[in-house]
């Protein structure tokens, strides 16, 4: 629906105004079209509008369904149905601004009754958003009393409303909704599911169901959207990274991107309500749910879960927490084996505290048609596998039980005592090592405890982690289970002694404890020494539900900075970089044929069950834009290469540039990237635009094999079996040969060191990809995928162009049919490069000559400009320029102002026209400059429109 805003002239103002003056006195008394006696009463608009009116004097409370006509406003669908009623706050027809509707629905009869509540749910979402009142009459409309209002954006959800109506019972009343529009057509407000209710427990009854759930697992972690979870009020909500509030909150979701929280700021001491689905358990024999929640604050108030088994006429409290509980997420697990055979509905209670530090959070919720764990003891229990912890948010659910002595901490980079521990993590950025320095000496105990890992479903089941047990005084390490609560514990692996400065792997089988809950723990004994500081990192715990292997991976967009050399220390990629959502996969069988299509969630996790043997991994990434992220500074990057001066060693960079795919960077690769960008060629045969490499390649720490490049020198057919020459492709082997990508060589790295057997998993931060965008040697490339709702996009370099300014020279005179156009620049600093496309309308101007400034930009015409094309909006041509870097390693001095290149055209059109039928044009290629540490804002770029010069 198209919105305008009608300005209305001085006299019909005044007359709207004294209109609105008029409308404005108390209602008449009105009788009574429906008294409703019977409870509870309950009205949703699925068959019509159920006695509710519009009582004027603008009648704009409308039923519907689908969405408003209207964008960014209203709700798209009813609060958990079809129908709803709205208010239309366009302009046409007397909508906004500042407009009172009223919505008035029939008598209800409360005598007799001893309590009574109100409930309805309300939308109220948009910018202009104004106010929606509920009012109450006991003296048959002669006046009118305003029990609830609400005003403002209240967010693009359906929220309820509870009002206690006890103080009116043994009466007769009548409500009225009375909404007033906003300033702009964003108003449109609804209400929906309204209801009576005279029993003692002041709930809707009975509850209609968000949504009704019957396969299991069920998993909501919010990625994309509130997944039929409603909230009674603006108290709960939806979020992603750290809350408003300071010392309170999560700083991040447990799991993906999205979480519930309390906002408690300005909301002290009050209870609110999150309502799952519908779970029919009727074809069930047991069922548990478990969810993640975050309860940080120095005045934290209180959490509950509760059930109902009678559409919401009672509930029970199944668990409950209270008060700060750290920093962390934590994890609960909860028995629902007595609902089992039942229809139930879950939901959060929230309680916050008398401050805004008491938001709390809750995130992946889980229910099973399984038991949990009874008699164990264990608050937190992990049955959502494979589960993966590298502590780089703590401690995660380890908790060490010897905390008088502090010795297991978590930590990055070296520990604080030298020639022992490890210089850094294994995966990402933190790890948990044992503190052996003083009093931690000599032979002291240290016990880090893990939650319960229910394998009732498990067809195989093992850990892995890595270690590093570096030191001349090392004690030992063990790994401990235990199948009775705790009762006893055995020794499942154990290593002791100096183990060498390198991280190692450990797989420990748990397939003896398939069909049980277990708890795991780390037993560590210092040495006699400071020098015994144990670490590990990176655990994995996979449980199948079948004898295939369970293989998983991540895929992750690099980050790279912006220096050209050295690539341990600028080029290795943010180990916390954006995950790649959505990423096609295809897992290969070679033996058969076969292959598994798999897709990274948004998480950039995948996972999928496969037979041992020889696998192969490839991705199809779909995206032909050769442009995205392929500009000049790249090119310039490749011929600093080219000409020797500064060599790029970082291999994401390597792989990059090589944009023919043929091993070698040269200037068959500089010709296409400079072709690419001109628009003479659209793409490359054979050669993808996103390549798919793993993560072990780019980040081994070993010397390159060769300071300059070898074209072969990632080449290892021989191992690779398959014809397969780039580290684009993973191998998973069997028969005793170790898991590599093409080949065991330091520089392409050992993936995974142990034989695939039917239930092994390839650890994630083994089977980690990057995805490298060809061309895109600096890693400016942005990439967008959707899933959950969210959108990724890495990567921004956008330059703000400039003002153009045209010369309206005397000179030029109209009539005169030859014309020149001069492209100038001046910048304070060295430009080494420039990109820009000139667009012009060619039923004015004939393009003529295109004349580069070769006396002193030194380029042929050949190399500096590309086809001249035409657009829909008519034609234009790219051109690229750079500088020769082994003349100029700098750059050249643009501080004077520089004809860039000039281009010549015939018209009969006048000065007006002419002028305005040239400018630079974004669309076809982006305008920017370049000095040798990237793009330039500070140019200064003019057009200047002159008659041609006659020679």
């Amino acid at each position: 629906m198209t919105k305008a805003i009608v300005r209305l002239s001085g006299c019909l103002l005044l007359l709207s105004l004294t209109f609105l003056s008029l409308s404005a006195k108390s209602s008449p008394e009105v009788s009574c079209g429906t008294t409703i006696s019977t409870f509870p009463y309950s009205e949703s608009f699925e068959t019509g509008t159920g006695g509710w009116v519009n009582t004027g004097p603008i009648n704009r409370w409308y039923r519907d369904s689908g969405g408003t006509p209207s964008g960014s406003t209203g709700p798209v669908t009813g609060y958990q149905d079809t129908y709803y009623m709205y208010i239309e706050a366009s302009n046409s027809g007397t909508g906004y601004p500042y407009k009172e509707m009223n919505l008035q629905g029939p008598c209800f009869d409360l005598t007799g009754t001893q309590y009574a509540t109100f409930e309805f749910a309300y939308h109220m979402w948009g910018y202009e958003m104004g106010s929606l009142a509920l009012l109450i009459s006991n003296d048959n409309g002669a006046s009118w009393s305003n029990i609830w209002s609400k005003s403002g954006d209240q967010d693009n959800m359906w929220h309820l409303a509870q009002i206690d109506l006890t103080a009116y019972t043994g009466q007769t009343i009548q409500l009225r909704f009375k909404g007033i529009t906003g300033e702009l057509w964003g108003s449109d407000m609804a209400i929906d599911h309204v209801s009576l209710i005279t029993s003692p427990t002041g709930t809707s009854t009975p509850l209609t169901c968000s949504a009704t759930i019957n396969s299991f697992p069920y998993q909501e972690s919010f990625e994309s959207g509130t997944g039929n979870w409603i909230a009674n009020n603006t108290i709960w909500r939806r979020n992603s990274n750290s809350t408003t509030s300071s010392g309170t909150g999560p700083t991040s979701a447990s799991n993906g991107s999205w979480y519930f929280y309390t906002e408690a700021n300005s909301n002290y001491n009050k209870t609110s309500i999150l309502t799952g689905p519908c779970f029919d358990l009727t074809s069930t024999s047991a069922a548990s749910f478990s969810f993640d929640y975050h309860m940080n604050g120095a005045y934290m108030g209180s959490l509950a879960l509760q059930v109902s088994a009678d559409q919401g006429l009672s509930w029970s409290t199944i668990w409950a927490e209270s008060g700060n509980i750290g920093s962390n997420w934590n994890q609960a697990a909860v028995n629902l084996n007595s609902y089992a055979g039942q229809n139930i509905v879950l939901r959060f209670l929230g309680v916050t505290g008398n401050s805004s530090t008491s938001d709390m959070a809750i995130d992946h919720l889980v229910l099973n048609n399984t038991s949990s764990p009874s008699n164990t003891g264990c608050t937190q229990v992990v049955s959502v596998f494979p589960y993966q912890e590298s502590f780089e948010s703590g401690q995660g659910l380890w908790t060490e039980t010897t905390t008088s002595l502090d010795i297991w901490r978590t930590r990055s980079g070296t520990t604080s005592s030298g020639g022992t521990g490890p210089s850094s993590a294994y995966d990402g950025l933190s790890y948990i090592y044992t503190e052996s320095s003083l009093p931690n000496n000599p032979n002291k105990v240290g016990i880090l405890e893990g939650p319960c890992f229910d394998l009732s479903q498990a067809a195989a089941a093992d850990l892995q982690f890595h270690y590093n047990m570096y030191g001349a005084y090392m004690g030992s390490l063990e790994l401990q289970v235990s199948a009775n609560n705790g009762s006893g514990w055995s020794t499942l692996w154990s290593q002791s002694g100096d183990q060498g400065v390198n991280w190692e792997l450990a797989v420990v089988s748990l397939n003896d404890f398939l069909g049980q809950t277990i708890r795991l723990r780390f037993k560590t004994i210092t040495g006699t020494g400071f020098q015994s500081d144990a670490a590990i990192d990176a655990l994995v715990l996979s449980a199948p539900t079948s004898v295939n292997g369970s293989l998983a991976g991540t895929v992750l967009f690099p980050t790279t900075s912006s220096c050209g050399t050295g690539f341990q220390n600028c080029c290795d990629p943010n180990p916390s970089g954006m995950p790649v959502v959505n990423a096609p996969l295809t897992i290969h069988e070679m033996a058969t044929g076969n292959v598994y299509p798999v897709l990274s969630d948004a998480n950039g996790n995948f996972s999928a069950n496969v037979p041992g043997g020889d696998l192969k991994i490839t991705s199809t990434i779909p995206d032909n834009n050769w442009l995205n992220g392929l500009t000049g500074f790249d090119r310039f990057y490749l011929q600093q290469h080219i000409n020797g001066t500064n060599i790029i060693d970082c291999p994401l960079r390597r792989i990059a540039a090589d944009i023919d795919n043929d091993g070698d960077l040269d200037q068959t690769d500089l010709d296409l990237m400079n072709d690419i960008i001109l628009n003479i060629k659209t793409s490359i045969p054979g050669a993808p635009n996103w390549k798919f490499i793993p993560i072990k390649y780019a980040s081994d720490g070993s010397a390159h094999p060769d300071p300059r490049f070898v074209s072969d020198f990632w080449q290892d057919e021989a191992t690779n079996g398959s014809g397969e020459d780039y580290p684009f492709v993973g191998m998973l082997r069997n028969q005793g040969q170790n898991y590599t990508y093409n080949g065991p060589e330091s520089w392409q790295g050992t993936i995974h060191p142990t034989t695939f057997e039917p239930g092994a998993i390839c650890a994630p931060t083994d089977w980690g990809f990057y995805l490298i965008k060809a061309g895109d040697v600096n890693g400016s490339a942005s990439y967008t995928f959707s899933a959950g709702g969210a959108n990724k996009q890495i990567g921004n370099n956008v330059l703000q162009i400039q003002p153009i300014r045209r010369n309206t020279s005397s000179e030029l005179r109209n009539g005169n049919n030859k014309y020149e156009v001069r492209i100038v620049a001046a910048a304070e600093q060295p430009i080494i490069g420039y990109q820009m496309s000139v667009h012009f309308d060619d039923e004015i101007i004939e393009l003529g000559k295109i004349k580069p400034n070769k006396e002193y930009l030194k380029q042929t015409e050949a190399k500096n400009f590309g086809q001249a094309i035409k657009t829909v909006r008519g034609g234009s041509f790219n051109t690229l320029w750079q500088a020769d870097l082994t003349e100029n390693r700098e750059g050249l001095d643009f501080s004077s102002g520089v004809t860039l290149f000039a281009f010549e055209f015939k018209s009969k059109a006048s000065l007006e026209e002419v002028q305005g039928s040239i400018g630079l044009d974004e669309a076809l290629l982006e305008t920017v400059f370049f000095d040798k540490e990237g793009a330039v804002s500070d140019v200064d770029l003019q057009i200047f429109v002159e008659p041609a010069k006659d020679k």
